[in-house]
């Protein structure tokens, strides 16, 4: 647990403008995906709820690319 701790203390250490973000592109695309999915519900209720779900991917997309970082420098013995 311990060495979990570390490595994702790690993982945050990183700064957030080092990693690629989720391009404006794939956000627009999982919107139309939703929106055309969701016909029954009201539109601005789906966006509401999309907006908050779509910072949620956004932050978990941000740490998977920084522990991409940290795993590939992992890697290299002479770290």
């Amino acid at each position: 647990m311990e060495a979990e701790l570390r490595f994702t203390n790690l993982v945050d250490s990183v700064s957030p403008e080092a990693v690629s973000q989720l391009s404006l592109e794939r956000r627009r695309s999982f919107l139309n995906m939703c929106m055309r999915k969701s016909d029954a519900f009201h539109a601005d209720f789906i966006h509401s709820t999309f907006t908050h779900l779509m910072q949620v991917v956004q932050e978990e997309y941000i740490r998977q690319m920084k522990k991409c970082i940290i795993l590939k420098d992992m890697a290299n013995p002479s770290n």
